[in-house]
């Protein structure tokens, strides 16, 4: 008996070791997402938060690139977060219902590996990394809660919900969705202890936040709003399969339908799947939704798929051979990625460092703006080592670049801009189409701030109305406001089906001196379709688009009688 258990957590060792070199060498010789390059931008500029993720994905960036540098640095804690993520989960869960030594952790751990997320998370830094071992680390404490409510517990459920919440937004429906499938929590002194803890540990962030006007939240809740699109629902419906792995999703529906749930844990895991599944079903009425946003799916995948094959010698016979065979997939699936081919540059993890190499040769060092192309833009700055920041437009969505704004800095300069619409273009190998623009003396506009002075809640519709707006100068320089010196202010009216503009002061001729504001009386037109639009003032200065230099007000546009 002892042996077997000696031989099982020896199996074990080796599988999870074996699994992390393979990590290690994936990290050195795979290239960077683009995503990554920008969680490497976070990590440059550290923070209690960011424009759109909370701080902790920076912070172990941050640490790893200290500890070892290149993209091995970056990709390192995601490389040790995994094993102790599945050892977490692991010892959350019964091993077996009917014989605890019965248990196989080598099966769980190749239905672990069969899943593709789970496998990304460990050699990808992403937010998903944290944000799965804040997961297992809450259903880890959540089971020994349930046996013993001591001090221990307690400070491990509120460490789990911090780290969960550090890591993404969406850890806040991880921890309802736990309480909905045992309610009696909230009859528990000690379970709002460990919530008040955890608020605590995130106290710090939330006055980031604050500081910054709640950016995070009005991004991730309005901002990313579209227009309803049956593509989004069908897209949605079409991920899930594909990303948790086409060939485990159909038993693993199956057996989650037939067996009943056991202790709490696998309540709970049955729940959390449910709700998150539901919850961004619904979100894809007001948007695109990505599949990584349903990460928990995978843990009850594992633990159902687990289950079935301990209950049945059948089914663990025919879960082990699509395990295998999907394992396999994923071993050659991940060396094509090594190998850095040209026909998988669409997903982002090759040729990156020839094209940016290129378009770094043809800048000559000068620094490069890329008009609302924040990925791009990190990037490149990675790879090339050379200056470059992303200037966001009400078209495209802002970024971390908009809150560091790297483009003061740039002011007088000779910049190129990156214009992905302009022509003529020119293809990197990375498939990216792109056009150069040269600006010999560059001005930027991000601290430009136009603001209307007296609230509008509501307009009619295709009306012309006259309203009083502000123009502050926030830079140390001053800022030429006429059309013929670049400048071009819009009135933006911005709703889900698109975005409305209206030209401002073309014939004004004055310069704002430092630190100055500047008052005018304008007349502009309103839209003339009804609508609830978000209502602001853009700065242009060309080659770019038309970005938003203060936040938009909702304004209600009505029908007009």
């Amino acid at each position: 008996m002892i042996n077997t258990t000696k031989q099982l957590n020896k199996k074990w060792t080796i599988f999870i070791t074996i699994w992390c070199i393979a990590n290690v060498i994936q990290a050195l010789f795979t290239e960077l997402h683009f995503d990554e390059a920008y969680y490497s931008l976070f990590a440059d500029h550290l923070a209690w938060g960011y424009f759109d993720h909370p701080p902790l994905i920076a912070l172990l960036v941050r640490i790893g690139s200290e500890v070892v540098g290149g993209s091995l640095g970056i990709r390192l804690f995601c490389i040790i977060l995994l094993p102790f993520t599945l050892w977490l989960f692991w010892e959350s869960l019964p091993k077996d219902k009917r014989d605890k030594e019965a248990s196989d952790p080598l099966f769980f751990l190749l239905i672990a590996a069969a899943v593709p997320y789970i496998q990304i998370v460990g050699f990808v830094a992403t937010p998903d990394t944290p944000l799965l071992f804040g997961y297992a680390l809450i259903l880890y404490a959540y089971q020994a809660f349930n046996k013993h409510e001591g001090i221990g517990e307690v400070l491990l459920l509120a460490l789990g919900m911090a780290l969960a919440m550090y890591s993404k937004y969406h850890a806040a429906l991880f921890i309802l969705l736990l309480i909905g499938s045992n309610p009696r929590l909230l009859l528990r002194p000690r379970f709002y202890i460990a919530g008040v803890l955890a608020l605590a540990l995130y106290l710090p962030h939330l006055l980031w936040e604050a500081q910054h006007d709640w950016v995070s939240i009005r991004y991730h809740l309005f901002d990313r709003s579209r227009a309803f699109q049956w593509g989004n629902i069908l897209e949605y419906i079409w991920n899930i399969p594909v990303s948790y792995n086409p060939l485990l999703v159909a038993p693993f529906v199956y057996y989650w339908i037939r067996q009943k749930s056991g202790d709490k844990v696998e309540r709970a895991l049955g729940v959390i799947a449910l709700g998150f599944w539901i919850f961004f079903f619904f979100s894809t009425f007001r948007g695109h939704t990505q599949p990584q946003w349903m990460i928990p799916l995978s843990f009850c995948m594992v633990w159902t798929l687990y289950r079935a094959g301990m209950e049945s010698p059948r089914a663990k016979r025919v879960i082990t051979l699509l395990g295998k065979i999907s394992v396999t997939i994923i071993v050659i699936a991940r060396i094509v990625l090594i190998c850095n081919l040209k026909f998988t540059a669409n997903i982002g993890f090759s040729q990156n460092r020839n094209s940016y190499t290129e378009l770094a040769a043809l800048t000559q060092g000068a620094p490069l703006i890329f008009d609302s192309k924040y990925n791009m833009a990190a990037h490149y700055a990675w790879y090339s080592k050379m200056p470059a920041h992303s200037q966001g437009s009400v078209y495209h969505r802002n970024s971390q670049f908009s809150i560091i704004q790297f483009d003061t800095s740039f002011y007088g300069e000779e910049v190129w801009v990156l214009c992905p619409d302009s022509l003529p273009k020119m293809r990197l190998p990375n498939r990216k189409s792109v056009s150069l623009n040269k600006v010999n003396f560059f001005i930027p506009v991000s601290k430009i701030f136009v603001e209307h002075i007296e609230p509008i809640a509501q307009v009619p519709a295709g009306d012309s109305i006259t309203i009083k707006i502000k123009i502050e100068n926030r830079y140390s320089f001053p800022f030429p406001l006429d059309e013929a010196q670049g400048t071009r202010i819009h009135a933006v009216w911005k709703t889900k089906r698109g975005v409305a503009l209206d030209l401002l002061l073309p014939n004004i001729e004055q310069t704002i001196d430092p630190g100055a504001t500047v008052t005018h009386s304008i007349t502009i037109k309103t839209p003339d379709i009804p609508d609830r639009y978000r209502f602001g003032f853009s700065v242009e200065r060309p080659p770019m688009k038309y970005g938003f230099t203060t936040p938009a007000k909702r304004v209600d546009v009505v029908p007009h009688y």
